[in-house]
């Protein structure tokens, strides 16, 4: 679907500006757009550090995190991992990533499966303030579904989220292609979720 402005192109921007690799989808380049005067009007310079993933990106996107945050020492698989295999994970078969991923969720990064898949292991959910528990099914992200795009605590006055909530808390009114946002504290960015019907 092509932008209903074809003008407004976020590589564009002044303020809100795209990190290498960032992929957009036209729902969430328009938002993008939009949401660059905003920043401007607080002159902070931040920048989107996601946007569209493809399943694929978003098992990259664990692989990478889970070797970070050690999980492929105990969970080695996670790093050879595609998308469809399969292993064996307390007697039943489950994708062969599943337990890497659910270790991610445990340590307390939140990160969408790249398929839709049962939780392995109970967590808490610090934004919905409770515990996610074993077999519960979870979606794949709205970043897969080019509905969402992140933008990076990096901006303003310190390296935090803090200024970049502000300015998206303050536009939300005023964009009504703004479904929701999210602060994620531990990804230190705020998340945008976009309306596709407007």
């Amino acid at each position: 679907m092509p932008l209903p402005y074809p003008e407004m192109k976020a590589s564009g921007n002044k303020w809100l500006l795209l990190k290498d690799g960032v992929e957009l989808r036209p729902v969430i380049e328009k938002v993008i757009c939009l949401l660059d005067p905003w920043f401007e009007k607080y002159k902070i310079i931040s920048y989107v550090t996601s946007g569209y993933r493809s399943a694929e990106s978003q098992l990259r996107l664990i692989q990478n995190v889970a070797r970070g945050r050690g999980i492929d020492k105990t969970r080695p698989e996670i790093l050879a991992a595609d998308l469809y295999g399969t292993t064996q994970y307390e007697g039943r078969t489950v994708p062969v990533w599943a337990p890497a991923w659910n270790e991610l969720l445990v340590s307390g990064f939140l990160v969408n499966p790249p398929i839709r898949t049962e939780l392995l292991k109970s967590y808490f959910h610090p934004a919905m303030k409770k515990t996610i528990g074993v077999g519960t099914v979870i979606n794949l992200s709205t970043h897969q579904l080019g509905l969402a795009f992140d933008v990076g605590g990096s901006g303003g006055k310190d390296k935090t989220l803090k200024d970049e909530l502000i300015v998206i808390e303050d536009a939300f009114t005023n964009i009504p292609e703004m479904r929701s946002i999210t602060p994620e504290n531990i990804n230190n960015c705020v998340h945008v979720t976009c309306r596709e019907d407007l």
